[in-house]
């Protein structure tokens, strides 16, 4: 699991994509810093690991971030299958 031993908590982003370079922050102040792939990671999204354990996706939603004048930063996205 991917967890933080220290506090029990499993981030999610992490369990579904290993990949260090994902983002979910893109300064105005950078130009093209989506497409230079110029990010930061700076949000997250944390669970208890009974909660982690029916997550079946997180991922951040680029589209928003190329709308007319929209957030730098891109909603993270976490989908969960319930009992």
């Amino acid at each position: 699991m991917f967890a933080d031993t220290r506090k029990g908590l499993v981030d999610l982003l992490r369990k579904f994509d290993k990949n260090p370079n994902v983002y979910t922050f893109y300064d105005y102040r950078v130009k093209d810093a989506i497409t230079k792939k110029l990010g930061w990671r700076i949000d997250h999204m944390l669970a208890n690991e009974k909660l982690a354990a029916l997550a079946v996706e997180c991922y951040p939603d680029i589209r928003p971030r190329t709308w007319e004048r929209p957030s730098d930063h891109l909603p993270l996205i976490g989908e969960f299958t319930l009992p």
